[in-house]
């Protein structure tokens, strides 16, 4: 009751391996321990790295420590951090018991009003000495008890780590220069569209914005805040066409939930497929406040995240994604989504946005 009233709990490595009796325990954390068949250095995967307590640890690392596995535990009641890269262990050892070489290592839920974070990492004295396991825990604390940013400091914004530097990640913006920007349908920079404080913003009438270069299978990461009743959007493979960029680009929705009306309809609130899919839930912040988002297209396969929440997911083209179209005001546009290549676009809806962290990967097909 603590925890749903707004508490928050943190359990590290054998928080797992206790209460076995106690099946609220087991709801809360989200998992059992079920064995320890590694004791070695291993890969670790890091499957959502906008969560604070991730961001710095890259796309995998390695590490030494005792490697649990977990029953009685679900993705779809938990957000994966963490999971074990399993072409770094025997999976002939002793002790496997689970067979979908599915070994998460680091999760996060809600629970009510509350959060819950745990990390099976933290066996060996030499993992508590190791800085980046350090920060990892630390930042899981400091999530869980409710901020909503990471420690780092604002010089930390708008770059990029080593490790993402190494695994192709670039910036769109970086605290100062439009340079990866223009005008859709124009070769200048809307005076609308300013670095202001740290931020890609929208100060003025300035049109939609694109970006110079265009991709075709890529990750997208960026945080974005409204103001109140505010509205904007990150569109994807858009063509310069004679209609404005949502005639050929799906939408990741940026809104004010509560102030506007697109808000009361999940198809068109935060973080959906605009018109086309709603989110899960609601995850977005109070107004005012950064949401970090996540855009995967890969294909015809795209996903949307916020605040570390997988919101949705589709496949272009599919029966269901053309049965949501023609029930949409897309219906009639025989150009939408059918681009394998385009410009990433953020819409001026007429309303002030800002957005940081902007930072693109390009992914093989």
């Amino acid at each position: 009751s603590y925890v749903r009233a707004g508490g928050g709990f943190v359990g590290v490595h054998s928080a797992a391996d206790t209460f076995y009796d106690w099946p609220g325990y087991l709801a809360l954390v989200g998992g059992y321990f079920d064995g320890h068949p590694w004791r070695q250095e291993v890969t670790v995967r890091v499957e959502d790295g906008g969560h604070p307590s991730t961001q710095h640890l890259g796309e995998s690392f390695r590490i030494h420590d005792e490697i649990y596995q977990h029953r009685d535990w679900s993705r779809n009641t938990v957000n994966v951090l963490l999971s074990l890269d399993v072409s770094s262990v025997d999976m002939t050892a002793r002790g496997i018991k689970r067979n979908d070489g599915d070994f998460a290592l680091a999760w996060t839920r809600e629970e009510g009003a509350g959060r819950v974070f745990y990390t099976a990492l933290g066996h060996r004295p030499e993992v508590w000495d190791d800085a980046r396991f350090q920060r990892h825990l630390l930042e899981g604390i400091s999530w869980t008890m409710g901020n909503r940013a990471s420690l780092t400091t604002q010089a930390a914004q708008n770059t990029l780590t080593p490790e993402e530097t190494a695994a192709g990640w670039q910036l769109l913006f970086d605290n100062e220069s439009l340079a990866s920007w223009r005008g859709y349908k124009r070769e200048d920079r809307p005076q609308g569209w300013r670095a202001v404080d740290g931020a890609l913003a929208r100060v003025g009438q300035g049109g939609d914005l694109i970006t110079i270069e265009q991709f075709d299978d890529f990750e997208l990461r960026f945080d974005w805040k409204v103001q109140q009743g505010g509205n904007s959007g990150f569109m994807f493979r858009v063509a310069e066409t004679d209609g404005p960029p949502w005639h050929t680009g799906p939408e990741f929705q940026v809104l004010h939930n509560a102030g506007h009306r697109d808000g009361a309809a999940p198809i068109t609130s935060a973080g959906s497929n605009y018109a086309v899919h709603p989110p899960v839930r609601d995850v977005t912040r109070p107004v005012g406040e950064w949401n970090t988002a996540r855009l995967l297209v890969q294909g015809a396969h795209v996903e949307h995240w916020m605040n570390g929440v997988k919101l949705l997911e589709y496949e272009l083209a599919s029966a269901d994604w053309q049965r949501g179209v023609r029930a949409s005001k897309f219906a009639d546009i025989p150009g939408y989504g059918r681009e394998t290549r385009g410009h990433l676009a953020i819409q001026d809806h007429g309303d002030p946005v800002a957005f940081r962290n902007i930072k693109v990967r390009r992914l093989s097909p």
